[in-house]
């Protein structure tokens, strides 16, 4: 089991602005839902997180091949940012199976958003999560 301790989090400058925003939104309101998170997100924040997660490498998000040592950085950020909303949607321990089922939703929900801002499909954020992927997070868009 693994500890999360936010004022650490939120004490790391060196950290991505989308990790800080999400660890001070939860230190403040003690709650995060995903969508919510992704709905404050600007831009470029979200095109950041799209790199980070296209820079790490997966076929079944067990097993993760990085190259590189911002490879690593990367898969280590968007870790932590699971953490950070598991914890504020209520999860408070985080087992290694927990954390690859919630690295798979994420990088998924980061797709979804990105093409969600590009005008591409429509995202339903208050589906998203990374404990329950059941219900539908986007509705593709009609030609017009």
């Amino acid at each position: 089991m693994y500890v999360l301790n936010i004022e650490k989090v939120l004490k790391d400058k060196k950290l991505p602005s989308w990790i800080l925003k999400a660890a001070f939104e939860l230190n403040v309101g003690g709650y995060l839902p995903t969508g919510e998170f992704f709905e404050k997100l600007d831009d470029e924040e979200v095109r950041h997180m799209r790199i980070c997660a296209k820079n790490v490498g997966t076929e079944n998000y067990k097993v993760f091949s990085i190259d590189s040592f911002d490879g690593k950085k990367n898969l280590e950020n968007l870790s932590l940012l699971c953490f950070i909303l598991a914890l504020g949607e209520g999860e408070i321990e985080i087992t290694p199976d927990l954390l690859s089922t919630m690295l798979e939703f994420l990088f998924l929900l980061i797709s979804i958003e990105y093409l969600h801002r590009n005008g591409e499909i429509q995202a339903i954020r208050e589906n998203y999560s990374l404990l329950d992927g059941s219900r539908s997070v986007f509705k593709g868009k009609t030609k017009k």
